[in-house]
């Protein structure tokens, strides 16, 4: 269970585009990394984000996504981590 709660860690640092600034202390930088626990995961987790996405009717594109709203992004990301917990409570 702890993976998959590193792997939805990573994916809100992903999906949210976190940029922890230079000027924030170390303990900070060190608790808020934006690298992934998991590199592999990527790929998967990116394709589930589009797939998501495209069910919801959620016009996501590579790259900038600024046109959509705050409400539709964070309805993919809930659904992913929906998806995700539920994989995990069903690989136990």
């Amino acid at each position: 269970m702890l993976p998959v709660l590193y792997i939805i860690a990573s994916l809100f640092f992903v999906l949210l585009g976190k940029v922890i600034s230079a000027n924030k202390t170390k303990e900070v930088n060190k608790m808020a990394s934006k690298k992934a626990v998991v590199p592999e995961a990527k790929n998967a987790l990116n394709n589930m984000k589009y797939e998501i996405a495209n069910e919801m009717g959620v016009n996501l594109k590579q790259g900038y996504n600024g046109d959509i709203t705050s409400k539709q992004a964070g309805s993919v990301g809930g659904e992913m981590v929906k998806r995700l917990i539920n994989q995990a409570k069903g690989s136990k």
